[in-house]
C-alpha cells in the first residue's frame, strides 16, 4: 500500500505505475452506449424528466437515493471552465458551479462524496480493499454506509472495470474489458478524472478526492488541476419543489420601482434643511 497524492489528474493506459508527474488530462468524449443487462442501471436509475419534453434531466438512484444530472459534462461552456471551455475545471470552481447550479428550478446540487476509511490518505491498492486505486471499496455489506457514490455509479451501477483485476494487488495485466463501456442514459459523460466534493484530509486545503471514469482509478488530486464535473442532489429530483426564476418583466419593474424611491428620496426636503 502507498500513501500518495497525484500532482495532477493523469489519463493513459499505463495505469498501475506509482502516481505522479504525467501528461495534462487530455478529455475524450464518450458516446452515449447503454449496454443492456450491463449493471444494475436498468432497474436503479429511474429517468426524470421535468419539463416534458422528452428528455430526461435528471436520474433517480433507488439505491443511493440521490439524483444524478445526466448531462455529466453539463459545466462545459458554464464560465467556470474559461481556461479551456471544455467542461474542466479547477476543485474550486467546480464548487463553485455545482453550488449555484439550478435546473429547472431545483437546486441544492453537490458533487458526488468519498468516505476516507482507516487512516486518513490515500492508502493505494490495486486489487481492492482500499479506498484509493482501483477497485475500491464501494458500500458496506448492509448497503447503509457508501463509501463512494462515484465507485458505486461506475461499477455497480454501469457494471463497468477497472484496469486491473479485483484480488490481484499486482496489476501484472490489465483487465479485459476495462473501461468506460457503459455510459446507460448519460449523455456527455467522459473519459478522463472527475472530481467530488470532498477535500483530502491530510491537505484539506490543497488536495481533493477525484475518480477517473477512464480506468476506474480513485485518487487524490491538487485542488489547482483540472477535472469534470458531475452534478449529484439528495433525493428524487422529481419531488424537489421547484422554485421559479423571476421573470424579466418582474425584474424589471422592481428595478423601476427601486429608482422612483432613490429619486424621490434624493430630491425631496431634508430635515434639518430649508427648502427654497
Amino acid at each position: 500500500m502507498m500513501n500518495t497524492v497525484t500532482t495532477h489528474f493523469q489519463v493513459g493506459r499505463a495505469a498501475c505505475a506509482v502516481l505522479g508527474v504525467a501528461v495534462a488530462l487530455a478529455p475524450l468524449t464518450a458516446a452515449a452506449n447503454a449496454v443492456l443487462g450491463q449493471g444494475t442501471w436498468q432497474t436503479t436509475l429511474q429517468a426524470r424528466d421535468l419539463n416534458g419534453d422528452g428528455m430526461p434531466e435528471a436520474f433517480y438512484d433507488t439505491m443511493l437515493n440521490i439524483s444524478w444530472l445526466a448531462d455529466a459534462n453539463a459545466g462545459s461552456g458554464s464560465g467556470y471552465d474559461a481556461t479551456y471551455g471544455d467542461g474542466l475545471m479547477t476543485w474550486a470552481d467546480a464548487q463553485q458551479w455545482v453550488t449555484g447550479l439550478n435546473v429547472l428550478g431545483r437546486s441544492g446540487w453537490r458533487l458526488p462524496t468519498v468516505l476516507d476509511v482507516g487512516a486518513a490518505g490515500c492508502d493505494t491498492g490495486f486489487g481492492g480493499g482500499t479506498e484509493c486505486g482501483y477497485n475500491v471499496l464501494i458500500a458496506s455489506a448492509d448497503g447503509q454506509t457508501v463509501y463512494s457514490e462515484w465507485a458505486h455509479l461506475y461499477y455497480l451501477t454501469l457494471g463497468n472495470l477497472a484496469y486491473c483485476p479485483p484480488l490481484d494487488d499486482d496489476c501484472l495485466a490489465e483487465q479485459p474489458g476495462w473501461g468506460l463501456a457503459n455510459t446507460a442514459g448519460f449523455s456527455n459523460l467522459m473519459a478522463g478524472a472527475y472530481w467530488s466534493g470532498t477535500a483530502y484530509a491530510p491537505l484539506p486545503l490543497d488536495a481533493a478526492w477525484a475518480f477517473s471514469a477512464d480506468d476506474g482509478r480513485q485518487f487524490a488530486s491538487a485542488q489547482a488541476f483540472y477535472g469534470f464535473a458531475l452534478a449529484v442532489r439528495a433525493g428524487d429530483v422529481a419531488t424537489a419543489a421547484a422554485v421559479p426564476e423571476p421573470s424579466a418583466t418582474m425584474l424589471t419593474l422592481l428595478a423601476l420601482g427601486a429608482l422612483v424611491w432613490t429619486r424621490r428620496r434624493g430630491h425631496g426636503p431634508q430635515r434639518g434643511s430649508s427648502a427654497v
